[in-house]
């Protein structure tokens, strides 16, 4: 993950390397990608590329967990604000993970990324990665923790919630993929959202 010197440079420099990381992946497969053309367009020096990552799957180590830090961010809020229901502020995650999808670069950068032949192994690498955004997003699962309402649980502790919310941030992820792909329209992709939100939540078999 990006070095303590990336973290303490200008919020607009970060953006500038994020947005040329993410520019460069659209452009071309995984495999092609060009840290010339990564650092030429950030605006920053060969050099200074390699003081805040280590390759360029590093950076995209880097912008993935700093996407889901960015959502699991605002469903911590939007739980506080349903009076810890994270049921319904589930549904506005994805809400929000749609409006990523149309106004930013991410997910276009995911369907390129996905089509890399070792993908299987960058996602891997990106989910056992360490770092201080690793660090940064335990932060944030305690804290969506602390807010959301566990009465209605039959368990809850920590580690079953962290399996929980894994699991609905890959139906989020899932479902921005079919929105990506148009497979499905965006009315169908939220009813089948909130068709596995109630499975996650009361079952599928009789009790």
């Amino acid at each position: 993950m990006p070095t303590e010197r990336f973290y303490k440079l200008p919020e607009e420099k970060k953006k500038a390397i994020r947005d040329a990381a993410m520019e460069e992946c659209i452009r071309v497969p995984f495999e092609k990608v060009s840290i010339n053309k990564i650092i030429q367009n950030a605006g920053i020096s060969r050099g200074s590329f390699y003081t805040y990552f280590e390759d360029k799957r590093d950076l995209v180590r880097y912008i993935f967990s700093d996407t889901a830090d960015k959502l699991k961010f605002f469903w911590t809020k939007s739980v506080v604000t349903h009076g810890g229901d994270l049921w319904i502020a589930s549904e506005e995650l994805l809400d929000q993970a749609i409006i990523f999808a149309q106004k930013g670069k991410m997910f276009q950068m995911m369907q390129s990324i996905v089509l890399y032949q070792d993908f299987d192994k960058l996602f891997a690498e990106i989910h056992g990665s360490n770092g201080v955004s690793e660090e940064k997003g335990n932060e944030i699962l305690e804290a969506l923790y602390e807010v959301t309402d566990k009465e209605k649980f039959r368990k809850i502790d920590m580690d079953s919630f962290g399996i929980l919310v894994s699991m609905i941030m890959g139906c989020v992820m899932e479902s921005i993929g079919w929105y990506n792909r148009h497979m499905e329209s965006e009315e169908n992709i939220k009813k089948i959202f909130r068709e596995k939100l109630e499975i996650l939540q009361h079952g599928i078999c009789k009790q």
